[in-house]
């Protein structure tokens, strides 16, 4: 049977299967790795933020954010509402 819930013991954060955030402190959903299978090994590629993974499984959506901080808001109105955090400014 698979978990159907994470509880992140740190921060007091819940969590569905999927990763998006059900209760707790943090803004948004568990970041994750693009990966890719090579010759049978997982290979980890970029970290990027989610907003949110609509779905489950192979069939789940996840809306896709540059990587930026833990605490920074990354789709939604909370995302143009708060400023831009200044080590996330890059060019």
């Amino acid at each position: 049977m698979l978990a159907q819930s994470f509880g992140c013991p740190c921060h007091g954060a819940q969590y569905d299967a999927e990763g998006n955030r059900t209760a707790g402190p943090p803004v948004r959903s568990l970041d994750r790795y693009a990966y890719s299978i090579r010759s049978g090994r997982l290979l980890l590629n970029e970290l990027y933020a989610v907003g949110s993974v609509s779905g489950t499984g192979a069939n789940a959506r996840i809306s896709r954010y540059p990587w930026s901080t833990p605490g920074t808001h990354v789709d939604g109105v909370e995302a143009w509402l708060y400023p831009i955090v200044p080590s996330q400014v890059t060019g």
